[in-house]
């Protein structure tokens, strides 16, 4: 593979361009990396932390894309940085192990270095959030004062498969229990990594080796996880009816059922908007509107309506509002009824009547796998 010189000038002044922080030193130093030692690295496939598919190039074209960029900034444009060692999950460990509290404000990825029994520690790659908007990632930094631990957090009562990665903010040992825990972009929970993406990514080797000498995971449990398919990120839902955040304005929502021998993976397409068929016209492109803004807790739950006796189905319920539900499109018609807490999702029918939205799992594609997963005959 050939990426020419001036497919490599473009990504840098693109990188550049993105990253303000950046010196034009920096820049001339990307400029002058010969057209080997890309195509060695790149043959090499030796990037450590980063799953394949985060960097391999179709074509030159694509050294406009974030995948170059995320490529690029790792091989070139890294800078000597402090070692940070990460040696423990465990809070009541910290002290025992010497666990440093790190502070990561302002980075858009965190390295930290675990040692092992072998002379090579393994690597962990840590960052805080990352969108995409027209085919385009951004990267957001960790936000200020993020100084504390790492540590495997378990909800109680909750299936072991579902244990996440988080970072307790706080400055010293004694405070662990007295600090709280980094809040995630959207500032509605907590920052995690779910434990598949942990054994799934070779960006988190080295929680990946303390998890399994820790025996925070079962050995069992962590093989079962590793042959479960690869899937990309979507919401994650350990039992069909556990509450989730959605985002009003989106079209797609993704989710991904898990549990330690099963996975299943299914979108719904405009739950909070319309999809509808321009009149007077026989093509097949479908208009969606996105009326509302806001977001709010839900969860979905088995229908008990009379019609659903006989064909499962799931209704939404609305459980808390974290932003007020605002209607942004000017004479919306209101095919779907403002929401309120406790009430269930309710859209317009060509009566003109509101009944609870439904998800009817034979009329679905996936209907018959989520009905395996929550143990319903169909």
């Amino acid at each position: 593979m050939s990426v020419s010189t001036k497919y490599i000038q473009k990504a840098h002044v693109a990188y550049f361009n993105s990253h303000p922080t950046r010196t034009q030193r920096d820049c001339q130093s990307f400029s002058a990396v010969s057209q080997q030692q890309i195509d060695a690295t790149y043959h090499s496939k030796s990037l450590p932390g980063i799953h394949p598919s985060q960097y391999r190039l179709s074509s030159p074209n694509n050294a406009f894309s974030p995948k170059f960029r995320l490529w690029t900034e790792m091989e070139f444009l890294n800078r000597p940085q402090r070692q940070r060692r990460l040696l423990t999950l465990q809070p009541n460990r910290i002290i025992e192990t010497g666990q440093e509290a790190y502070d990561i404000s302002g980075m858009t990825y965190a390295r930290f270095s675990t040692p092992t029994a072998s002379t090579k520690p393994v690597l962990t790659r840590l960052r805080y959030h990352s969108r995409y908007h027209e085919n385009i990632q951004s990267m957001l930094r960790f936000p200020p004062n993020t100084k504390g631990y790492l540590y495997y957090h378990l909800e109680k009562g909750m299936p072991p498969i579902s244990g996440e990665l988080r970072l307790r903010i706080c400055d010293a040992p004694s405070d662990f229990d007295r600090g709280y825990d980094l809040i995630n972009s959207d500032g509605f929970g907590p920052w995690s990594v779910p434990l598949y993406k942990l054994v799934h990514w070779n960006a988190y080797a080295g929680i990946y080796h303390l998890l399994s000498q820790e025996g925070l995971v079962d050995a069992d449990l962590l093989s079962d996880v590793k042959r479960l398919p690869l899937h990309k990120s979507s919401t994650f839902l350990y039992d069909i009816e556990q509450p989730f955040v959605a985002d009003l304005s989106h079209h797609i929502n993704s989710f991904t059922l898990l549990k330690r021998n099963a996975l299943v993976r299914f979108a719904i397409q405009v739950i909070f908007g319309k999809q509808r068929v321009p009149a007077l016209t026989k093509s097949i492109w479908i208009k969606q509107d996105d009326p509302s803004t806001g977001k709010a807790q839900v969860r979905f739950v088995r229908s008990t309506l009379p019609e659903d006796a006989e064909r499962p189905a799931y209704l939404l319920r609305f459980l808390k509002f974290f932003t007020p539900i605002q209607c942004v499109t000017p004479g919306y018609d209101f095919y779907m009824r403002q929401p309120q807490v406790g009430e269930f999702l309710q859209t317009r029918n060509r009566r003109g009547e509101y009944k609870p939205w439904r998800y009817v799992l034979r009329d679905n594609s996936n209907g018959r796998a989520i009905a395996d997963f929550a143990g319903i005959k169909l």
